[in-house]
């Protein structure tokens, strides 16, 4: 850590830098002044004892993977280097080692190739390396992706074409973490993935695989489940029915609730609109659908969501407050689940897509995309419902903000924590008066618990990439100057 860094710790801990009931414990200005990346997912986990773990930009086609404590003094650094074709790389803890992952693809030779590093996460040093190639037909409509298990020990490649003596074939291939070979291999007809048909995984850890598909035209679901102790296939339809035909679905969640069932939501739209969403109850043993609710958005049910909302900043524009005729760039962005084993379903208004939700992403991401840093992009309000078990309704509120993100959408959205039956939620408020803040939601009934303006008297933008959640109680920050987007501020806020 550099000597200013030093001093500059040495008069924080003097002083406490009281913050309207919080502190800054301490701070640190980022080495890496160039713009960054537009991948918006989460590179910096949270450890134990206030230490965290950062994977950062260090220079095209490098990154450093470093751990770091409170006091943002590096405990290891690690520089990697990465070939021009590899994606840029993404991370993952699992126990005491640290996964760093990025993909391939290889047109020419028909071959995608998945890399895999792990680090010693003490230490920092590198325990090995470990590389799969899977062979494919390239399609520029069918990309492959890949998806982790939850505790992230195996991972499915799936979605890409294989050309078989008969057909096309689209291949789903299971892999534990760390080792070459196949443990699992299924395969379903190309035809089945048809223009305008939404589609979802979810791997468990024990290697049961539950494919959702949702065709928007004929208002069906239809799920494909591989048990992993025989290879099985069982197979469900349903239909879907609400108020107005959509155009296409706007995301699928998928939750296990035991060893046999499921719960499936996912959102309707006409071109940008939010119309709706459907919630299911799939139980694959028994083949049964045992939960359905399906909600439109109709000008009622928009009026009692806002009849009842949270406000981020206290001086929003007065156009913002308005209750919106229709939910335009509304998207399912996540799922959460309480130790009720309540489901709460997330909505929000994004004018850009944030994949930060997800954790990892599931395709090839290049070194160097092409991007508007001139244009900025909007984020809005955030709609939540909350789910029992059984799949009823138990509350819905609405949080009202306003963000604007410059070239990316880093600053887009929120940085979710659960723990037992309290959800937080960290964001940036654009609004005049407004800097960072925390909202606490008691999910037992949608009441607020807390709300902290963060550093009000300082103005940042926001870096979600680089920040975290400690605690309930303490976040990283990552912050950049509005007037110098290339100066960027590690804190770490107590409250």
């Amino acid at each position: 850590m550099k000597l200013t860094a030093q001093i500059a710790l040495l008069m924080l801990l003097c002083s406490g830098f009281p913050v309207r009931g919080q502190s800054v414990f301490s701070e640190k200005e980022l080495d890496y002044k160039k713009p960054l990346l537009p991948y918006d997912l989460p590179s910096t986990i949270a450890l134990e004892d206030k230490q965290f773990v950062m994977l950062q930009e260090q220079k095209k086609n490098v990154m450093k993977l470093g751990r770091y404590d409170q006091y943002f003094f590096e405990q290891w650094e690690q520089s990697m280097e990465f070939d021009e074709k590899e994606s840029v790389p993404q991370m993952y803890v699992k126990n005491d080692t640290i996964c760093t992952y990025s993909f391939t693809i290889l047109k020419d030779k028909n071959l995608l190739r998945v890399n895999f590093g792990f680090f010693d996460i003490k230490s920092g040093s590198e325990l090995g390396k470990s590389r799969s190639e899977i062979p494919f037909t390239w399609n520029d409509r069918i990309t492959p992706r890949i998806t982790f298990s939850p505790d992230r020990s195996i991972f499915v490649v799936h979605h890409f074409l294989y050309h078989g003596p008969d057909a096309d074939a689209v291949q789903f291939q299971i892999f534990t973490s760390g080792k070459e070979e196949v443990l699992k291999k299924y395969s379903l007809p190309g035809d089945l993935f048809l223009s305008g048909v939404a589609s979802n995984l979810h791997l468990d850890d024990n290697g049961d695989l539950l494919l959702v598909m949702v065709n928007a035209v004929d208002y069906k679901v239809q799920t494909i489940f591989w048990n992993s102790l025989n290879s099985e296939q069982s197979q469900v339809e349903s239909n879907f029915f609400l108020q107005r035909p959509p155009d296409g679905i706007g995301g699928i969640e998928i939750i296990r609730q035991g060893a046999s069932s499921y719960l499936i939501a996912f959102a309707a739209q006409i071109e940008n609109e939010l119309i709706g969403f459907s919630l299911l109850g799939v139980n694959v043993i028994l083949k049964t659908v045992m939960i359905t609710h399906h909600q439109s958005f109709t000008v009622d049910e928009i009026n009692e969501l806002y009849a009842d909302f949270y406000l981020t900043g206290e001086k929003q524009k007065k156009k913002r407050l308005k209750i919106p005729l229709k939910l335009n760039n509304f998207r399912l962005i996540r799922s959460l689940v309480n130790s009720s084993n309540d489901v709460i379903l997330a909505f929000e208004e994004l004018e850009f897509p944030v994949p930060y939700h997800h954790t990892l992403s599931g395709g090839p991401m290049p070194w160097n995309p092409k991007i508007n840093e001139d244009k900025y992009y909007f984020g809005g309000d955030i709609i939540f419902y909350c789910f029992t078990e059984a799949g009823q309704i138990k509350w819905k509120k609405t949080i009202q903000k306003s963000q604007f993100s410059q070239g990316v959408s880093h600053g887009l959205s929120a940085l979710f924590s659960m723990e037992n039956d309290r959800m937080d939620l960290l964001c940036s408020e654009s609004a005049k008066g407004g800097n960072f803040y925390i909202l606490s939601i008691n999910t037992t009934d949608g009441s607020l618990t807390k709300k902290v303006n963060l550093l009000p008297d300082k103005k940042f933008e926001f870096v979600k990439k680089y920040s975290c959640w400690l605690d309930g109680n303490s976040v990283v920050i990552c912050g950049a100057k509005p007037s110098n987007s290339s100066r960027r501020t590690l804190m770490l806020v107590e409250f």
